[in-house]
């Protein structure tokens, strides 16, 4: 072999170029030829059958050093961070769920906080036996209210109202009564110490009289003169006036004195 290739000549110079051949076809992307072979699905489905199967877990590494302490927080710093995946991924795999739980536990936390504050709140402003009055209703009373119709309620049920109240509209046994203010008017109690708070008072009317002024009372006719039949002698006289008030039809007089007024539901907190 070496003695024939010794007899080789020197290559010859290079040829002409020969004339360019046709175009070819063109060819196939890799998502046209996956899908000439039978699957039909969207470029995102090719790629996701292009992923191999889930390695095997790693062994779990060794504990992290403890973080130093944070500083204290401000009264308007209470609220719980919790570092999170950008953006959160809860139907991928970029967001461990380790951390989605850890949010979700703080927001439970949150939540349960902003209660027991809203429930502090409501306390502060409208403590149990404060009373409203309620426009609506009977049959739609608001959560966390009663009628002040006199009923008899459970001393435990109710033991914040029963605290509040006692048994200043009556005791019986386990149960305690709620005020009853239908046809009522409310009242400042007195400062002075002559009327305990959460007291009836029947009704009344201050003792007065009216005085008539007059000399004489002329009555009947005779002819065309009127005759002087009573004669005071220019003296003032008081007289008692008879009844009166509040006649609407004949024979048919009111049976109270009261000022003008609106109807109302008494409700009070428990």
């Amino acid at each position: 072999l070496e003695f024939l290739d010794s007899l080789k000549g020197a290559d010859g110079a290079a040829g002409a170029a020969g004339a360019t051949g046709a175009t070819g076809p063109d060819g196939q992307s890799a998502y046209e030829l996956w899908k000439s072979q039978g699957n039909d699905g969207t470029m995102l489905e090719f790629l996701d059958s292009l992923k191999g199967a889930d390695g095997a877990a790693g062994a779990t590494g060794p504990q992290g050093d403890k973080g130093d302490t944070g500083d204290p927080s401000t009264d308007d710093q209470k609220g719980t961070e919790v570092a999170l995946a950008t953006p959160l991924d809860v139907h991928g795999d970029n967001t461990p769920e380790t951390t989605v739980e850890a949010a979700l536990i703080a927001l439970n936390t949150e939540l349960s906080t902003l209660r027991d504050a809203l429930e502090e709140l409501e306390l502060a402003v409208n403590p149990p036996g404060t009373i409203i009055a309620w426009t609506g209703s009977t049959d739609n009373i608001p959560e966390g209210y009663l009628l002040c119709h006199g009923d008899s309620v459970s001393k435990s049920e109710y033991n914040a109202l029963f605290t509040a109240i006692g048994i200043s509209f009556g005791d019986n046994g386990s149960m305690f009564d709620l005020p009853d203010y239908r046809g009522m008017f409310l009242r400042g109690a007195e400062t002075d110490g002559t009327r305990d708070v959460n007291t009836r008072q029947e009704d009344t009317f201050e003792e007065h009289k009216h005085t008539l002024k007059f000399n004489k009372i002329d009555i009947g006719k005779f002819g065309n003169q009127k005759e002087e039949v009573v004669n005071f002698d220019n003296q003032d006289k008081s007289v008692t006036t008879e009844s009166t008030g509040g006649e609407v039809e004949e024979d048919e007089n009111e049976t109270e004195t009261r000022p003008v007024n609106w109807s109302v539901h008494f409700l009070i907190k428990y």
